[in-house]
């Protein structure tokens, strides 16, 4: 047999006053706990670093939005929206954000194993005729183009040669090899490039 509770109001309205002080528990706590403090900052003066020390400039990514008198007021548990500037617009270029423009003229250098290379930034596809340009006005015979794979057959004093262009992004590579693709002398692929660069059309 069940025994039937008395019905206490009294343990009704604590609970309900319990219920209600821990919904509302945040809001009421956050009185006390320095959330606004932020709005009594001020100014300070800059720091000041000792002789011959620099520091790297300090850009804000995003500016601060002005507060008004109005915004001071604000109280927490209040439903209010603050509204952000919003982040400027990101311009997206072609071919994966790298534009390149016409190579100038380039650079005979050496590699690490003082391999000499001609060495040129900008554009590939105007690079490659630019350099088929420069390998004609050099006197050099070409005896066939490989546009594709950025690369001419040329001949001097009776031999075969090929002059090959390697691409990386922005930098292109031209060496000299022989007829049977491997690195041509060093002394030949000095003489050959330095024809091809003294012959580059100026831009």
């Amino acid at each position: 047999m069940r025994t039937k509770l008395p019905f206490l109001p009294h343990r009704f309205i604590a609970l309900s006053l319990m219920t209600a002080l821990a919904m509302s528990g945040c809001s009421r706590m956050g009185l006390n706990n320095n959330a606004l403090d932020y709005q009594k900052v001020r100014l300070a003066a800059p720091l000041l670093l000792p002789d011959g020390v620099t520091a790297r400039p300090s850009n804000a990514l995003y500016p601060v939005p002005a507060t008004s008198a109005e915004d001071n007021q604000y109280q927490p548990g209040e439903k209010r929206r603050q509204l952000l500037p919003a982040p400027p617009k990101i311009t997206v270029l072609p071919e994966n954000g790298l534009i390149l423009g016409r190579p100038d003229r380039p650079l005979l250098v050496n590699d690490g194993n003082g391999y000499p290379l001609l060495r040129l930034e900008g554009d590939p596809t105007q690079g490659f005729e630019l350099l088929t340009a420069a390998v004609r006005a050099s006197g050099l015979t070409v005896q066939s183009i490989e546009a594709n794979q950025r690369q001419l057959r040329v001949q001097s004093e009776g031999r075969s040669y090929w002059i090959r262009m390697n691409v990386a992004g922005a930098l292109s590579q031209v060496m000299v090899q022989d007829d049977a693709r491997r690195l041509s002398d060093q002394a030949i692929a000095t003489r050959l490039l330095a024809a091809i660069q003294q012959a580059w059309p100026n831009n």
